[in-house]
């Protein structure tokens, strides 16, 4: 009798606290229709972790379905969580490949079992899930959950992670998710302000702010040394971006004051150089999508920026305030990673989200599907290298119609060439020269120069780096170089364009 009366108390105090925990002091006398906003196909996982026991609560648009109770204790479920996250931290050594990758699904089996599989009756006919973490569920990559029932451990290959059956979101709360369901643009996305590798030992990072900018028609790119508190600040305040993307060195988490936690720049006479999350929200930016495309750091209570007299926090109770002050204001939604992943295959992850997102997919479906990509290529497979960004906040796409298939060029390329295209001019008049970035499959070989060479002798080769090389050339040659298969892409320089 006392067992069913503690679980009838933490079936209470669970489901009032996904209800009005996360943003303080916000509530609401009407929880259904707080519920209603989120459609028919979502479905939301709010769970609750208490010293004796855990509860799951499955929600949809008509209310509350069913609650579950998991026994497990605080302490073993922090020992199962950690032993996954563990596992899926570093990348496994080549000889301990197959080993490693077994021990990752076993591991994301056992939790799913654990977390998944008792409400899984309930999961039939979603279109979408939204996880509501507590403690250090804050932590798990929910994503990497595997499905394997009855499965032997040596059967595990032929499991299926949660991400191969739903895209999934991140809340910290219902009434978090409202806010920021209330302040979700629909509009097509234009702009993007890009900050990477601020301090030029960062090369993937780099190439991929270039590449991530590419697709929007306005831009500004920070690179290296332009890369500084001050001049970020500068962009940033009272303006209004589609995107915000970070890919510089680490967030850094601050656990006695999460709203401290900040990302390191280049600093300069009046800045420090740590652009702080409560910096950020007093500048009066909105932002739809923020994106740190980085590794996350955790300080410990001594190494705080409040100092040691700062009430300490639980790592999971400081992720969670650190979600809720970036959107509990001018950020819509926000991806975020939840440890280190590998350089490379961040690049790859990125783009790939970006290019989705370009073409009015919903968010959650856009970094699932950019996490799937990785996931079916052999060398990315394990869940170190795709598992590890979550999406926080407002999960839907634009309404606007698909933009155009530009292929490898990049939207103000595409946009001028039709331009130059439809409209009417004299058979003899000379077509405008472009100045291009174009970025090759791999680095650039003297057998590609003289490729670009041989199309036109109105060609002229600028520069070459690693996999970039940059062009002069009339706007009508855009087609021809295009039709190289070497070539990955075709973008105008790095820099602010308008059109």
């Amino acid at each position: 009798m006392k067992i069913e009366l503690r679980w009838r108390v933490l079936v209470l105090v669970g489901i009032l606290a996904l209800f009005i925990g996360g943003i303080s002091g916000f509530t609401t006398s009407e929880p259904v229709g707080v519920l209603r906003s989120l459609g028919e196909g979502t479905v939301v996982l709010a769970y609750f972790v208490s010293d004796e026991a855990t509860s799951i609560s499955v929600i949809t648009y008509n209310g509350v379905q069913t609650t579950s109770r998991i026994a497990i204790t605080r302490n073993q479920l922090t020992e199962q969580v950690l032993a996954f996250r563990e596992q899926i931290t570093v990348p496994p050594a080549p000889e301990q490949a197959a080993v490693s990758y077994l021990s990752a699904l076993e591991k994301g089996r056992d939790l799913y079992e654990l977390l998944i599989a008792p409400i899984e009756a309930y999961l039939e006919g979603a279109e979408h899930l939204v996880i509501i973490p507590s403690d250090v569920l804050f932590y798990v990559a929910f994503s990497a959950l595997c499905s394997c029932s009855g499965c032997e451990k040596r059967d595990l290959h032929g499991g299926e992670f949660l991400i191969e059956r739903y895209p999934i979101s991140y809340a910290s709360s219902l009434c978090s998710l409202e806010l920021s369901l209330q302040k979700g643009s629909r509009e097509e996305y234009r702009s993007i302000l890009a900050v990477g590798n601020t301090f030029g030992d960062l090369y993937c990072s780099e190439e991929e702010t270039k590449n991530v900018a590419s697709l929007f028609p306005e831009r500004t790119v920070l690179i290296g040394a332009e890369a500084t508190e001050e001049a970020i600040k500068g962009l940033l305040e009272g303006r209004r971006y589609a995107v915000v993307h970070f890919a510089t060195h680490g967030l850094s988490l601050d656990r006695q004051a999460p709203s401290l936690t900040g990302i390191t720049l280049l600093p300069s006479e009046n800045e420090d150089g740590v652009l702080r999350i409560d910096e950020l929200l007093a500048l009066g930016v909105s932002i739809d999508l923020l994106t740190f495309s980085t590794g996350l750091s955790i300080k410990s209570p001594v190494e705080s920026t409040a100092g040691q007299n700062g009430p300490v926090s639980s790592i999971g109770e400081a992720f969670q305030k650190m979600v809720d002050t970036l959107l509990s204001s001018g950020v819509t939604s926000t991806v975020i990673p939840l440890g280190n992943m590998n350089d490379y295959s961040i690049k790859y992850l990125m783009e790939a989200m970006y290019q989705e997102l370009m073409l009015g997919t919903a968010k959650d479906e856009a970094l699932r599907e950019a996490q799937l990509s990785l996931l079916r290529e052999p060398n990315y497979s394990y869940p170190y290298f795709w598992a590890r960004f979550v999406l926080y906040g407002d999960c839907s796409g634009t309404d606007s119609t698909r933009p155009p298939d530009t292929g490898k060029l990049d939207y103000a390329l595409y946009q001028a060439l039709q331009e130059w295209k439809t409209s009417q001019h004299a058979s003899n008049e000379i077509p405008p020269p472009v100045s291009v970035v174009v970025t090759l499959t791999r680095p650039a070989i003297q057998e590609d120069l003289e490729t670009l060479r041989a199309l036109s002798d109105e060609i002229e080769i600028q520069g070459a780096f690693g996999n970039f090389v940059q062009l002069r050339l009339p706007l009508t040659l855009l087609d021809a170089v295009c039709a190289l298969p070497e070539v990955r892409s075709v973008a105008t320089p790095t820099g602010t364009i308008s059109n």
